[in-house]
């Protein structure tokens, strides 16, 4: 489902936050609604298995004609038949209507265990829903970020543009009093001229971002967005730069993660993954009860009432009622070890799954170990980038400041703002990459980019 106007609406852009990205994702997403389609399927199967609970009733109706030699073949009727010759069966009519009624009334805890079964199915789906649910957020938190970056980094280089054309105007004075050569003017261009193709290249990853970000949000390709202030669990927060992380600081910029036995814990409690394993092995169990009933007695009653005439008009007639009841009981006794070889290979998939949930929980506790680590390395890099690059810009400053007062060289000023923009950029990145390390965190914890986890 497309979420954007038909084909030649105005629109306006779309102004999306990390908050709105990751709703519109989860509303929109194909995989989503296969996942709740085949969850409302297994669902069904609930109210189908129960019904074998129930009695089941049927209306029986039927008219037959017939012609039925068998009285003429049969060996014991020949001497019979020789004292009627000529005699020849007609052809006979009948209708009939009725009700007939079918109810178990032991199945030695089949039917059961087969609701449990599919109930236990529903519950599956449910987890794999969230598992769904947690792929699809990530990946609109990713392209998100990936924009948000993009853009950044477009303004980063826009802002180093505009002032190495101001320097450039500053060089161009000078040199027309006398106190700047022509080198100097040419040097002056070329930095200038140089961002540019650093201008086209980011612009250009800004497009690819906006194709991703849509397709993550089931978007036309050409729907415009706009994205909002992209600070983790701040609705207020100033645009992301260089500044907002000096002025806030690390900690209120990208939070710090919880003790790596608290993550495990909430992973414990979140991972659907480890939910839908446990729910199997429950489903395992109850498999086998199935199965293992079919080696006991099951018994059945079973009743019919209706009329049978000849003619239609006798079936109004309470002379042709007809009637039964009964019960019957079946026991499997020998199989050919039929049944034991199917309990066998339930209990080698049960015990497979017992396996793997323990190897899932050391892969999780490995993963978050890991994921922790990166995004403590995030934050510490952006804490030092931060410092860096205020150092950077302090430098730009004393430098266009000497330079004015001619007691600088202008291959000094050159550096300093060469190292400012890389500053600025290696900011940009490691706050992105903060970001990003943090939604993956949480993700691995079971949470969606947006949630808090527990401290």
């Amino acid at each position: 489902m497309l979420l954007s106007p038909p084909t030649g609406w105005a629109q306006d852009p779309l102004r999306l936050d990390l908050a709105a990205v990751v709703a519109r994702a989860l509303e929109a997403s194909p995989a989503l609604g296969v996942a709740r389609a085949r969850r409302a399927e297994i669902e069904g199967s609930v109210t189908e298995v129960a019904a074998d609970a129930w009695p089941q009733v049927d209306f029986v109706a039927g008219w037959s004609r017939s012609r039925d030699p068998s009285f003429l073949v049969s060996a014991d009727f020949d001497d019979i038949v020789e004292l009627f010759p000529g005699f020849e069966p007609e052809e006979q009519e009948a209708w009939t209507t009725g009700v007939e009624l079918r109810q178990t009334l032991y199945s030695g805890g089949k039917v059961r265990a087969a609701v449990e079964l599919a109930e236990i199915a529903v519950e599956v789906a449910d987890e794999r829903l969230a598992e769904t649910r947690l792929d699809v957020a990530m990946t609109a938190a990713e392209a998100f970020y990936e924009l948000a970056a993009a853009e950044r980094s477009v303004a980063i280089l826009d802002a180093e543009r505009a002032a190495r054309d101001a320097a450039l105007e500053v060089v161009e004075a000078r040199l027309e009093i006398g106190e700047a050569t022509r080198l100097e003017q040419l040097r002056a261009l070329a930095a200038r001229d140089e961002v540019a193709p650093r201008l086209a290249e980011a612009e250009g990853r800004i497009e690819i971002a906006r194709v991703r970000l849509r397709a993550a949000l089931a978007l036309e390709p050409d729907a415009p967005v706009a994205l909002e202030a992209p600070i983790v669990g701040r609705d207020d927060g100033p645009t992301v730069d260089t500044l907002a992380v000096e002025t806030l600081g690390v900690e209120d910029v990208v939070s710090s993660a919880p003790p790596l036995d608290v993550l495990r814990a909430e992973a414990r409690r979140g991972r659907p993954a480890l939910r839908d394993l446990a729910l199997q092995i429950a489903a395992i169990e109850r498999e086998r009860t199935v199965e293992a009933a079919e080696g006991k007695p099951q018994v059945d009653f079973t009743g019919a009432y209706g009329r049978r005439g000849r003619t239609l008009d006798q079936l109004p007639d309470a002379l042709y009622d007809e009637w039964r009841v009964g019960a019957g009981v079946t026991w499997s006794l020998f199989d050919g070890g039929r049944r034991r070889g199917l309990l066998a290979q339930i209990d080698a998939r049960g015990e497979a799954l017992r396996w793997r949930l323990e190897e899932l929980e050391r892969e999780i506790d490995a993963d978050l170990a890991t994921r922790r680590a990166a995004h403590q390395a995030a934050r510490e890099r952006l804490r030092a980038s931060a410092v860096a690059a205020t150092a950077a810009r302090e430098a730009v400053r004393v430098a266009d400041a000497s330079y004015r007062q001619g007691v600088a060289l202008q291959a000094d000023l050159l550096d300093a703002r060469e190292r400012s923009t890389r500053a600025e950029l290696a900011v940009d990145d490691a706050l992105f990459d903060a970001l990003r390390a943090g939604a993956r965190l949480r993700r691995a914890v079971g949470l969606l980019p947006t949630e808090e986890w527990s401290q």
